[in-house]
């Protein structure tokens, strides 16, 4: 859970705040037995065990004052921010498991351990037509299988979070900035839906910092690494959306660019990512299909988890059990797949969008498969599982 300790949030915060890069704080906290060791080591101790060069040793002392701690950590009780730590069961895995972990986040709202399935999408602030409506199509079909990541900025950030909380599914948004500054103002209303109806607001920044311009590649990074995959919607030549793009394919998850008009703009860059390498998709079920293995994984290991079979990548314990039912929708796929293997296109021409979208196909699939009731043969053929 988060850190609720006033002593232990007041030296994260000091950690938090001092000048030092991410990678050489982590790699110092994963050498030190606790915060408070490392904060009061000396100088030649920074050195010898932490390997702090005398840079390093200036950049660590560098820590906030006093006083803005108090405020700090007045502002975390008033809005409800959460501190949470890098070894703590609420950081979220897909983060943890980025190659350089920020040493805690703050949070408000909640993440959920099903929140590892997640995909990012990621656009312009000014966004055309066909961007907003590509947007909301894509979220509404990921809605019921995937946690949406966005940066909670105007344009399509906002249609993403927006579309997939009409929808009924979770929404995860990333700022650049303090979580208790306001910024994009305007965004007001959308940021307090999405942490009242379950979603979370998450940023590596301590309150009050505001929105720099250097803090959003960063913050970009941090988008990045909660999703299994970022989809690009529209992106000028210089658009934030590349950095997430870059980010993404640093870490391994696959990159996604919607096709865009050639004569605007705002396709300079999504159409450049598609000339570089990235996958053409041209619906949220190109995106689910192509994550189909990746997610039963992912699904096997928080049922594995909640049944105590195994541990996740920062060593937390197990949850508890959680009950499973079918849901109409697996059972009307179930009754067709019963008795015979059934194609993945015959499923479609048969369901979609008479009686499912293409998101709620997938996850009943995905599920179906996860209980062991159907099997995915060679050619994405579904069999009943005998």
């Amino acid at each position: 859970m988060a850190v609720r300790d006033e002593d232990s949030c007041r030296q994260w915060l000091r950690l938090v705040g001092c000048s030092l890069d991410r990678a050489t704080l982590g790699g110092a906290l994963a050498n030190a037995e606790s915060p408070e060791e490392l904060l009061e080591a000396g100088d030649e101790e920074l050195a010898a065990r932490f390997h702090f060069s005398p840079r390093h040793i200036q950049q660590f002392r560098r820590q906030p004052p006093p006083a803005l701690l108090d405020k700090q950590m007045g502002t975390m009780e008033k809005q409800g921010i959460d501190l949470v730590a890098v070894s703590d069961r609420a950081f979220p895995r897909n983060l943890f498991r980025v190659r350089v972990p920020p040493p805690a986040i703050f949070m408000r709202g909640k993440i959920e351990d099903a929140d590892a399935l997640a995909v990012g999408i990621v656009g312009p602030r000014i966004a055309t037509t066909y961007g907003l409506t590509v947007t909301k199509a894509f979220a509404r079909d990921f809605a019921p299988t995937m946690t949406v990541v966005s940066g909670a900025a105007l344009g399509i950030d906002s249609a993403a979070h927006g579309a997939v909380m009409d929808a009924g599914g979770r929404t995860i948004a990333v700022l650049g900035c303090g979580l208790d500054v306001n910024y994009p103002a305007g965004n007001e209303r959308l940021r307090e839906r999405i942490a009242a109806e379950g979603g979370a607001l998450v940023t590596t920044y301590p309150p009050g910092t505001q929105p720099l311009r250097g803090n959003f590649p960063a913050r970009n990074e941090i988008l990045a690494g909660l999703s299994l995959a970022v989809v690009v919607v529209e992106a000028s030549a210089t658009s934030g959306a590349l950095v997430t793009a870059r980010a993404a394919g640093e870490e391994g998850r696959p990159v996604y660019a919607v096709p865009g008009d050639v004569t605007r703009k705002n396709s300079v860059g999504s159409n450049g990512l598609l000339r570089d390498g990235a996958i053409a998709c041209m619906s949220a079920g190109d995106v689910l299909a192509d994550l189909e293995a990746m997610l039963i994984g992912e699904l096997e290991g928080l049922r594995d988890r909640r049944r105590g079979g195994i541990q996740d990548p920062a060593g937390r314990g197990p949850e508890a059990p959680a009950t499973t039912s079918n849901t109409p929708q697996e059972n009307l796929l179930l009754a067709a797949i019963q008795h015979s293997a059934v194609t993945h296109d015959d499923l479609m021409a048969q369901f979609v969008p008479s009686r499912l979208s293409v998101g709620d196909l997938s996850t009943a699939l995905l599920m179906l498969e996860m209980k062991g009731m159907i099997e995915q043969l060679p050619g994405r053929l579904y069999s009943p599982k005998l």
